[in-house]
């Protein structure tokens, strides 16, 4: 095989495992994790581990359509504590209803830095930054600063 032929070959079988090359790294981090600690390679452990990533996935997966879009968002984790703060303060009195509650407050957010973005110009950096700073600091005061637990007796399931 000429020299230019192997080279281009090599380039295209480089070019295919670019794009499995996350989850390559993946199996082999479990892979690792499961030979020095055997039990991690547990249902219980998997399922908790999945269970533990899923926001941060769902997360992930909202942001990279806004990458995709051009745009940027800096609000993403304050709006997420502000969503967190609300299902844990209402859960033990309002029981599921927190949910839709957090869910509402995560879309009046988006849709405020989304009007503000498109209909005033201001780019999405800064918009997404303010945006930022008010969800933190609604966060902030409706926990009083603190951590909220929910006991066993405030859980509705």
């Amino acid at each position: 095989m000429p020299p230019k032929v192997a080279v281009k070959n090599w380039i295209s079988v480089a070019t295919r495992l670019r794009g499995i090359a996350p989850l390559l790294v993946l199996i082999g981090l479990v892979s690792l994790i499961g030979i020095l600690k055997p039990g991690f390679l547990t249902p219980d452990t998997l399922v908790v581990v999945i269970a533990d990533t899923a926001t941060l996935f769902i997360i992930a997966a909202g942001v990279t359509f806004v990458i995709m879009l051009g745009g940027i968002d800096l609000s993403i984790q304050s709006v997420a504590s502000l969503s967190s703060v609300l299902v844990a303060m209402m859960l033990p009195g309002a029981g599921y209803w927190a949910f839709p509650v957090a869910l509402l407050a995560g879309l009046f957010t988006g849709a405020f830095s989304g009007i503000v973005h498109v209909w005033l110009r201001i780019p999405s950096f800064i918009v997404t930054l303010a945006t930022s700073g008010l969800a933190s600091a609604a966060a902030l005061l409706l926990s009083q600063a603190r951590s909220i637990t929910i006991g066993q007796s405030g859980r509705p399931f």
